[in-house]
């Protein structure tokens, strides 16, 4: 391997996979395209009921040392041709990790002003050079009463935040 090709490497083979909610889709060779990773951020056959007082995210990430944006972007319309600005997010949460493996939020907060309208959930994890690989899941949040975290309670996924 070049000197050249090693420094790069990490950065190469950094890549995550988003665990819950479920992803909208998940394609390691396609994490770069902004702004859901490749798939449609307008498909709407696997929303996730978000409530209001948090639910638990998580991912699988291959880099050690990474920057995460959690972000809601209201969806308006059903197709690409439709009128989302995914430069207007609500941050639910921005966090730093240096640990591979699987990471887990507990009890991520929703957007009470957004109850009823279609969202889109996009995780963007920044690993360096200006690299920034991307995730969504088809939300919607809910005035329903949040389930119990199961951040700690399952064996390999970890509450590390």
């Amino acid at each position: 391997m070049t000197l050249a090709a090693s420094l790069l490497s990490p950065v190469a083979n950094a890549h995550f996979t988003l665990t819950t909610p479920a992803p909208i889709g998940t394609d390691i060779g396609g994490e770069r395209a902004t702004p859901c990773g490749g798939f449609d951020p307008y498909d709407r056959s696997n929303v996730t009921e978000w409530p209001v007082d948090g639910i638990d995210v998580a991912w699988d990430s291959t880099n050690a040392t990474a920057g995460w944006e959690l972000s809601a972007v209201l969806v308006n319309g059903t197709d690409a041709n439709a009128d989302t600005d995914f430069s207007s997010k609500f941050n639910l949460r921005t966090l730093y990790t240096s640990t591979v493996g699987p990471f887990c939020l507990a009890k991520v907060r929703g957007v009470a002003e957004w109850v009823g309208e279609d969202a889109v959930l996009q995780v963007r994890q920044w690993v360096g050079n200006g690299n920034y690989l991307y995730a969504c899941s088809a939300i919607k949040f809910v005035n329903t009463e949040a389930p119990a975290s199961t951040c700690n309670a399952n064996p390999g996924k970890m509450f590390r935040a």
